[in-house]
């Protein structure tokens, strides 16, 4: 799924979407598609806040742009990714058969199956949000709770 959350003075704002790039894999779903699906729910107005995105495929291109093989956090945490990188990211990896897209990286061995729709649905919310960059966290859910 999708979650866009933002908190300020009025509190803690957060929709969640049921778009994730297993469903959109499994559903065969295009660019087209997944726009649809964001406008079953109207997007949050998270102002003019720089946009932070956590999970798998945030963080495996993040570690794919920081040049790493393996995976680590040091490379992953506070790494500003451009649309236009994504997009590039994305459309080299959706012109390649499945195998040879998670041979592409180690990094992709668990994931290369479902980047190019888990890309699409970043590709997508940063262009609904109206944001050229986003920078990518190693933290998650619990990482926020044990902070709280």
């Amino acid at each position: 799924s999708t979650e866009l959350i933002r908190e300020d003075a009025a509190g803690l704002l957060a929709v969640s979407y049921n778009i994730g790039a297993v469903r959109a894999q499994n559903q065969g779903w295009q660019r087209a598609d997944i726009v649809q699906q964001f406008g079953r729910k109207t997007l949050p107005d998270l102002g003019r806040h720089p946009l932070v995105g956590v999970g798998g495929t945030i963080t495996t291109a993040a570690a794919m742009r920081a040049g790493v093989r393996e995976y680590s956090r040091q490379a992953v945490q506070g790494r500003a990714l451009s649309l236009q990188w994504l997009l590039q990211l994305r459309d080299h990896l959706a012109a390649l058969p499945v195998e040879a897209r998670c041979s592409y990286s180690p990094l992709l061995q668990k994931r290369g199956e479902i980047i190019v729709e888990g890309l699409t649905i970043l590709e997508v919310v940063m262009a609904l949000l109206g944001t050229e960059c986003i920078t990518a966290s190693d933290a998650g859910f619990l990482d926020g709770a044990l902070l709280d």
